[in-house]
């Protein structure tokens, strides 16, 4: 069997990490920390598990500021908010404007999923709310390790409300939640050495949404589908659940599925 297509697609207002990563990079520079001689690259994943980048200083791995999207809670409705229809111009532009401002590397559908989306006849799509956190961490090393950290936890905190207030403008519909408490003393042996860091936990609150191009079949191997399922090998053992009428609507145009 040769490889399907990419037809699924899920898009977040705000992707959380990546979001976080580039508002932290634009503006802790302008925080001064570097006019304490202190190198701390903002980077994805926590400064524990990730390479080190920094590009001054004798030790490289360290100081490092990380940004990691740890947990997703979703919530749905009833019906998952769908809608089918066929792609308009200015869909086929949001998909276009979507490919071209982030960064393949930062989302899990290809550029070839949101072009088969666009030359669909018919698409799709599910709408849930979803509350990401991320946990922003700064981690140092060496002599001036635990004073350091001092410093970087300071300025990152201090950019908490500003950020979440950014976030909230640019992308409406999108809520940031700055955690009460916050890890500021952490130690660890990395290699022969000791480590120093803090965490900030944040909740970043957004819709999130799939679209699909419409399959012809809910299920390829079966042509037609037994809604009652009375001896049929789709029965799935929730008749009792299920066991009433059911009203379907079309659309005319559907996707051929291929």
């Amino acid at each position: 069997m040769s490889d399907a297509l990419p037809t699924i697609l899920v898009v977040h207002v705000a992707p959380p990490e990546h979001t976080v990563v580039t508002w932290l990079r634009h503006n802790i520079p302008l925080a001064g920390l570097r006019g304490r001689n202190i190198d701390a690259p903002v980077v994805h994943g926590h400064p524990l598990f990730v390479e080190g980048v920094s590009e001054k200083g004798a030790d490289s791995a360290f100081p490092k500021i990380g940004v990691e999207w740890t947990t997703d809670k979703r919530t749905d409705s009833i019906g998952g908010n769908f809608r089918r229809f066929k792609p308009s111009a200015q869909f086929k532009a949001a998909l276009n404007n979507y490919v071209f401002s982030l960064p393949t590397q930062e989302r899990a559908a290809s550029d070839l999923a949101a072009q088969s989306l666009g030359q669909a006849d018919v698409v799709e799509s599910w709408t849930h709310i979803v509350r990401s956190e991320v946990i922003i961490a700064g981690f140092t090393s060496g002599g001036t390790g635990r004073s350091d950290l001092r410093f970087i936890y300071e300025t990152v905190d201090c950019l908490m409300a500003a950020m979440a207030q950014d976030i909230a403008a640019a992308f409406p519909g999108v809520k940031v939640d700055i955690s009460e408490v916050h890890e500021v003393n952490i130690t660890s042996e990395v290699g022969s050495g000791k480590v120093w860091g803090f965490e900030i936990p944040i909740g970043i609150t957004q819709p999130r949404r799939i679209f699909r191009k419409k399959p012809k079949h809910a299920f390829p191997d079966i042509e037609t589908f037994d809604i009652h399922m009375s001896g049929s090998r789709t029965v799935f053992k929730t008749k009792d659940l299920f066991d009433f009428e059911t009203g379907f609507s079309t659309v005319e145009g559907e996707s051929d599925g291929k």
